[in-house]
């Protein structure tokens, strides 16, 4: 599905006049270890919470390459953005709900002017179904749900 995505979005900005190559492949590697120019992806957020999105995408705590910070995308792009890095630390430990929305709105505004060189085109979801029969299924909303125990019985 993203290959026929990306072929689709290829064929758009060459409508634009802009020209590029779509490298079908396993590229997470190369993504962690910052050798890439632009990735188009899936993603979605890991946690029901802003934060767990946040200090994915917008926390770049160490931007030197020694740092090795894989986890974060902003390191992957080699992006030094220390205002959203402040921002979502600072919205980590609030509990005003209030000014946690408001922190969240700031980090969105800012991180749509920074711009880094990511395009996510869908979110990915953890798809399941539930009967009468099924047992041991217990869903979970950091896409891991285990299958071990699941039963039909």
């Amino acid at each position: 599905a993203l290959l026929k995505m990306a072929v689709a979005l290829q064929a758009s900005a060459k409508k634009a006049g802009v020209e590029f190559e779509v490298v079908p492949g396993e590229h997470v590697p190369d993504f962690r270890a910052r050798k890439y120019q632009v990735l188009v992806g899936n993603s979605g957020s890991r946690l029901p919470d802003p934060f767990g999105t946040l200090v994915q995408y917008a926390y770049n705590p160490d931007n030197r390459d020694e740092a090795k910070l894989g986890g974060y995308y902003l390191w992957r792009t080699a992006l030094d953005a220390p205002e959203l890095t402040r921002l979502v630390t600072e919205s980590k430990s609030e509990t005003d709900p209030a000014r946690r929305a408001q922190l969240f709105t700031e980090i969105d505004r800012k991180f749509k002017e920074t711009v880094p060189p990511l395009v996510i085109v869908l979110q990915r979801t953890d798809p399941y179904v539930i009967r009468q029969g099924i047992t041991g299924y217990a869903g979970n909303p950091t896409w891991s749900t285990r299958w071990l125990d699941v039963k039909k019985n």
